[in-house]
């Protein structure tokens, strides 16, 4: 009233869903006197859901980045500790790129919901043929675990074509279940010669990581005579809905 000031500011509905924005406007007589005020909401509801939807995919965008640089990261990490050539370093990095695509494809088919961990097997997995067998029961995954898994898969898989069994002759018998609140994955590779197990192997303690780090879980590992059988169990998402 005293400065003729037009003034505006949100206001929320008790159910937190509905917004205004609230606009107090000077109201001027036949003169230029300000008699009044004028109050208007207008009802800006949509428009403060778009804004916290672009908020949220920013941050998501973020943490997918993120996640992107810390698997490039890791890459040296699974050299056994023998340096790369440029090309070698080149191709598993395009290897990592590559695995981690199969599961950004998968989640963004779904809305970034989640997926299927069948169907993630399968993206994984595709192109060894019968070399990998593999099956269980319909399981759905929360966008971030789809993604840890996704990667879990691809380093048990690159370290089965660098010392095990996708390295010769052998198989791999991959299956999956559901234990009480934890998903279990069994990784088991059969004909494989134990002196190709005798030196460290990185991609399994990294393997190990993951499990620990991205999917509040763990993993095993059990050595045979004549192969290696992996075990990764982690918490079923208690508030994921697909």
């Amino acid at each position: 009233l005293t400065t003729g000031t037009i003034l505006e500011r949100p206001v929320t509905q008790d159910d937190d869903k509905t917004h205004y924005l609230l606009r107090v406007a000077p109201y001027r007589g036949g003169g230029h006197d300000i008699d009044g005020v004028v109050l208007s909401f207008v009802d800006v509801s949509t428009l403060t859901r778009a804004q916290a939807n672009e908020q949220k995919l920013v941050a998501d965008l973020d943490h997918r980045i993120k996640d992107l640089l810390d698997a490039v990261a890791q890459v040296p990490d699974q050299t056994d500790g023998a340096p790369l050539s440029q090309q070698d370093f080149k191709l598993r990095l395009l290897e990592h790129i590559q695995a981690m695509r199969l599961s950004y494809a998968l989640l963004s088919q779904q809305d970034w919901r989640g997926a299927d961990i069948a169907a993630l097997v399968s993206s994984q997995l595709e192109g060894f043929g019968e070399r990998i067998s593999f099956g269980g029961p319909s399981i759905g995954l929360a966008p971030k675990q789809t993604l840890a898994l996704g990667m879990i898969l691809h380093d048990l898989t690159a370290s089965a074509a660098q010392h095990g069994a996708l390295n010769g002759g052998g198989h791999v018998a991959l299956d999956w279940r559901l234990d009480g609140p934890d998903i279990v994955l069994s990784w088991e590779e059969r004909g494989v010669g134990k002196r190709q197990w005798d030196r460290q192997n990185s991609g399994l303690e990294l393997v190990r990581e993951r499990a620990a780090a991205a999917l509040n879980g763990g993993a095993e590992t059990n050595f045979a005579p004549d192969g290696v059988k992996v075990l990764v169990r982690f918490p079923r998402d208690a508030h994921y809905t697909g």
